[in-house]
């Protein structure tokens, strides 16, 4: 693991891109549309996640991190790791050549505590907060200091399945979501039809 720091920084030169939402916000659909169009550029890219089930996995594991890896489409892998985040970058860096890292956490995952365990030294991290509207009003009564975080830590808050709602919807949750946070960079999306490519350019920072 040469390329993984004594302090347990991940490698340099891999971008890192968090997709933080509740189970059934569409982050799945969301990742393999940004992993799709970088793999169709030439790039190579891996999708960690911890849930077994989200993304199909099977085949090999990498040796020392016990990361189970299966290949979706050219040059886009699929992870789930058993150990440390920053060992499995390493040796996902280290035996795939991938330049792009996608993790999808838990959908009850802490939002905070994903933007500490990706806010690692010696690479580029992005958070992607990811909400659906049709649930809106049920996330806000119900879980709404998860909901908050996933708002306060994201670079990028999508507002998703616009099409399953009326505008009226889609006006107070942006309002909503301005008042959680004013500063707040929000696009209303739906992930199902497809993302418009500056939204995609969004959520990879570029």
């Amino acid at each position: 693991m040469g390329e993984t720091d004594p302090a347990g920084r991940s490698p340099e030169g891999l971008r890192l891109v968090a997709i933080v939402g509740f189970l059934g916000s569409g982050k799945t659909t969301l990742l393999l549309a940004a992993a799709r169009q970088l793999t169709e550029q030439g790039e190579r890219v891996a999708i960690i996640v911890n849930e077994a089930g989200q993304v199909p996995i099977d085949g090999a594991v990498l040796a020392a991190g016990g990361t189970r890896v299966k290949e979706i489409f050219g040059g886009c892998f699929c992870c789930q790791l058993a150990g440390s985040l920053a060992v499995g970058l390493g040796e996902i860096k280290a035996e795939l050549g991938v330049g792009w890292v996608f993790v999808e956490p838990s959908g009850l995952a802490d939002p905070e505590q994903i933007e500490e365990l990706v806010g690692m030294e010696g690479m580029s991290r992005r958070q992607v907060g990811l909400i659906d509207l049709d649930r809106i009003e049920m996330l806000r009564e119900v879980l709404t200091p998860l909901l908050h975080k996933t708002v306060r830590t994201a670079d990028l808050v999508l507002l998703n399945k616009a099409d399953l709602v009326g505008p009226a919807v889609v006006e107070d949750a942006l309002e909503y979501i301005r008042g959680v946070d004013h500063g707040a960079v929000v696009r209303v999306v739906s992930a199902q039809q497809g993302l418009p490519p500056e939204v995609l350019a969004e959520v990879l920072g570029r």
